[in-house]
């Protein structure tokens, strides 16, 4: 085996890194498309809200109005800017960079944490429970993977 051939070996992406990144890619493609799209239709689903609020206020649970829409706000932006640096951070692992996985990592953390931090109404806490077993789960197969990283 000669130089070229080992190098060639060495930078492969393994298969499993490969399909990480890929269903990464289109997790964060379909999250800044769906925050966007969230964001832009914000009057609507604020108006859904306030009538879902009216609902919840039979029960107990109530978010005043002003808060609800700051929240909706800060989880959206939040959640573009996520995407955007999970989307960074999975380039730059495709690239076999370790680095990325730092960077993935942060994101979605951030990611996590805002919509617990700015809840848009007291029942997305459940929500985002449960929403905790993915990100996890791709940061658990991305650690598995750092071996192959410089």
């Amino acid at each position: 085996m000669n130089n070229e051939e080992i190098t060639t070996t060495e930078n492969q992406l393994p298969q499993f890194l490969k399909i990480v990144c890929i269903l990464s890619f289109i997790g964060c493609g379909l999250g800044i498309f769906s925050n966007v799209f969230g964001l832009l239709a914000l009057k609507t689903t604020h108006a859904f809200n306030l009538a879902l609020m009216e609902a919840a206020s039979k029960s107990g649970e109530m978010l005043d109005p002003e808060t609800m829409l700051f929240n909706s706000k800060v989880t959206i932006i939040s959640g573009i800017i996520s995407s955007i640096g999970c989307l960074v951070g999975a380039i730059l692992m495709w690239k076999l960079k370790k680095i990325g996985f730092y960077i993935y990592t942060v994101f979605q953390i951030c990611s996590i944490l805002f919509p617990i931090l700015f809840p848009m109404m007291p029942s997305t806490l459940l929500m985002t429970f449960l929403g905790l077993l993915i990100p996890v789960a791709f940061i658990v197969m991305y650690a598995i993977n750092l071996k192959h990283m410089k």
